[in-house]
């Protein structure tokens, strides 16, 4: 293979022919220079890991752009590089250390490892990007991690306008919300929850980047994560538990629905007020400004204790006080009572034995002697005097039917419902897709028979399932090739059409623009459109 065929843009990864013109499908100038410290671009990692640009650093690692030769794939790649004590080697690919620091180094080092071998041994968790492998390299440790095309929630408000408003923040966060449950359930908490390891695909799924050592949330005071880190990360001796990650989904919730940036905890600490939601847009319901103030509670103890608690004061009904999503429970049929023995009896009404037991033959007495003259006067006397019993009615009075009523599944993600035996074991599920506004994907939106009905007898209730709402956002395509357009109104299934721009036609001298390169649309990125029947017009350089 020549080195033309070799060639890939550090930024999106195609094959490039000119390296020396901007990439032609994402615009990206490959003689951008690297950030000091970091990997240069092109480098080539075990024979294996081609290096593009690095796209995101903090206090603990670079994250790069790249491209795995072997899988013939792009993915993430993380290398673990504190730069306050790190420095890189004259090979450009080394990892070198000062004698005082090397210590501080591997009980880092070691660290970053273990977290991210647990967040391997996790595997594919929905919402939480997988990671794929780990190695050792130059004597510092890297990460491979699944590429998904996607914008930093950063970005994403920014082009929505910087917030976006609670409804459709509730549909965007959800699935997140469910899946950190899981990811918690697996003894693992994530504490770097950001703007920054927060991402959105082109099919608005929200995506977590994982996350940090415990050393990492002690050097990031000075940046803007350190906005969403509730005061126990500031403590070296605190223990973190899932009321930790609730804190920081609190302020980014905050940052999206406000617009505004939460005070930092330490700022809070010394005086400076935490506004609430709604005091700053009114139009934020009182509910869900009351949840985020609570999940934001300094007092760890005082916050919601896990993420299930958050959401659901998050989605709680300011019309009737109840909360979605809480899946309902399955009806489990009460053991008998246990009938008290007389001699608990006794004890409890503090009763001397003897005296209970003369009180007790008093009664028994008298109703021993009616018992036999009964059957002596019924089965002895009454058949010599010729007296016939009464016949036995020909048909007894008929008894009630209870009839089995149909719980309510309204507001239950899918997968609980499938995933569970007791319900499977009651009911026969009949799954069908709908768009829904008010509710997310994979979370039943109606169903039949509805709540109180009777339960058919073979049990089959038939689930409608959110498929979100039928309503996406317009992406932001320009600038970038037809190809790359067009595959991101497919994805959002949103109708287009072609036309030269017409402005660029009347001109007589032209810029330069790569073939099918998208100048303009006549719709504005974050318009609503509707899914299948919402239509826009991409016009291209002539």
């Amino acid at each position: 293979m020549d080195q033309q065929k070799q060639y890939r843009c550090h930024r999106c990864m195609n094959q490039v022919a000119d390296p020396g013109q901007p990439c032609p499908n994402c615009g990206w100038h490959q003689a951008t220079p690297a950030p000091e410290g970091a990997l240069k671009p092109q480098t080539v990692l075990g024979e294996r890991y081609f290096v593009g640009r690095a796209a995101y650093q903090n206090a603990e690692c670079f994250v790069y752009a790249a491209y795995d030769r072997e899988e013939d794939a792009r993915v993430w790649l993380r290398e673990f590089f504190p730069h306050q004590i790190a420095r890189r080697g004259h090979t450009g690919q080394e990892v070198l250390v000062s004698a005082e620091n090397r210590l501080a180094f591997e009980d880092w080092r070691e660290d970053f490892r273990q977290l991210y071998t647990d967040l391997q041994r996790v595997g594919n968790l929905h919402a939480v990007t997988p990671v794929l492998e780990l190695f050792d390299w130059g004597g510092t440790v890297y990460v491979v991690e699944k590429y998904i095309a996607s914008l930093s929630l950063r970005e994403h408000l920014t082009h929505s306008g910087g917030s976006i408003a609670a409804p459709a923040a509730k549909r965007l966060f959800m699935p997140l919300f469910a899946a950190l449950s899981r990811f918690h359930a697996k003894g693992l908490i994530h504490g770097g929850i950001c703007l920054e390891s927060l991402y959105l695909d082109a099919k608005q799924n929200v995506w977590l980047r994982s996350g940090g050592t415990r050393q990492l949330s002690l050097s990031e005071r000075s940046s803007d994560v350190d906005d969403y880190c509730p005061p126990e990360q500031h403590d070296p001796t605190a223990f973190w538990s899932p009321a930790t990650d609730v804190y920081a989904l609190g302020g980014v919730m905050y940052r999206v629905l406000t617009g505004t940036r939460p005070t930092g905890a330490e700022a809070r600490r010394s005086g400076d007020p935490l506004l609430a939601p709604i005091e700053l847009d009114p139009d934020i319901p009182e509910s869900v400004s009351d949840a985020i103030m609570w999940a934001m509670e300094l007092d760890k103890a005082k916050r919601p204790q896990t993420v299930d608690d958050f959401s659901a004061a998050l989605l709680e009904s300011e019309s009737t006080n109840t909360a979605v999503f809480a899946p309902p429970t399955p009806v489990i049929e009460e053991e008998e009572v246990r009938k008290p023995t007389i001699k608990t009896v006794l004890k409890l009404s503090r009763i001397s034995p003897s005296v209970a037991y003369f009180l007790l033959g008093l009664v028994l007495v008298p109703l021993i002697i009616g018992f036999s003259l009964s059957y002596f006067y019924g089965e002895v006397l009454d058949p010599l005097m010729g007296n016939e019993p009464p016949a036995e009615s020909a048909s007894p009075d008929p008894v009630e039917e209870l009839v089995e009523t149909t719980p309510s599944f309204v507001g239950v993600y899918i997968g609980t419902l499938q995933e569970s035996d007791a319900y499977l074991r009651q009911y026969q599920f009949k799954i069908e897709e709908d768009f829904d506004e008010t509710y997310p994907a994979g979370v039943v939106c109606r169903q039949f028979p509805r709540k109180g009905q009777p339960l058919p007898e073979d049990g089959t209730v038939t689930l409608y399932v959110s498929r979100g709402s039928a309503y996406v956002e317009m992406p932001v395509v320009v600038g970038g090739t037809l190809d790359f357009a067009v595959d991101q109104l497919n994805r959002l299934n949103i109708k287009y059409n072609v036309e030269e721009d017409p402005e660029l036609s009347e001109q007589e001298e032209n810029p330069e623009y790569p073939e099918n390169f998208v100048v303009g649309t006549d719709t504005e990125p974050g318009t609503r459109l509707r899914r299948f029947s919402g239509e826009v017009t991409l016009y291209l350089a002539p």
